[in-house]
């Protein structure tokens, strides 16, 4: 986990694929050719650049830097997110998500996927990572990802819970942030 260089929590890869951003919805068997170029540090720092626009409004190569979190070597129990999280003024998607001690997660998201609605639960990394492996189950009738199940990363940092996954077939990612 990687703090960049806008100060958002982030991942080498979900910049790449552009994961993790609201306004980024994937092109169905588009292909992007580009380079990547950069330095990484384990548990340090990661410098990169990239000449692949992963948004409509950049141009030109994109530099990112980010410094490791040590918070990704913790552990994280179902019990330490075990609450309703709602996502703050001006964050888009709008979300409220419902997680019970048993990891059933419920909630709901509004933005430029839609109005959905979702279900499925959440349990810690087996590694011991402060990540959360899950699935959601997505429904609405304005939801562009409603019918579809896709696995799910979660993780909490200072007060911050963010959520990130992508279908199976790679034809759709979702994300949200809620406190």
């Amino acid at each position: 986990m990687y703090v960049d260089n806008r100060g958002r929590r982030d991942s080498l890869r979900r910049r790449i694929f552009g994961l993790g951003y609201p306004r980024h919805q994937p092109r169905r068997h588009a292909h992007n050719a580009g380079t990547l170029s950069g330095n990484f540090t384990a548990k340090g720092a990661l410098t990169a650049t990239t000449n692949l626009y992963l948004q409509t409004q950049e141009s030109g190569p994109q530099s990112y830097t980010g410094t490791y979190n040590a918070t990704y070597d913790t552990p994280i129990a179902l019990a330490d997110v075990a609450r309703m999280w709602t996502s703050g003024s001006g964050i888009t998607p709008v979300s409220s998500i419902t997680i019970g001690v048993d990891g059933a997660v419920q909630g709901t998201s509004t933005g430029g996927q839609g109005a959905c609605t979702f279900t499925g639960s959440f349990k810690p990394r087996a590694t011991g990572k402060h990540l959360l492996d899950g699935t959601l189950a997505f429904s609405g009738s304005t939801c562009s990802y409603g019918g579809k199940s896709m696995s799910v990363e979660a993780t909490v940092i200072s007060g911050q819970m963010t959520i990130v996954g992508v279908t199976q077939q790679r034809d759709a990612a979702f994300f949200t942030s809620a406190q």
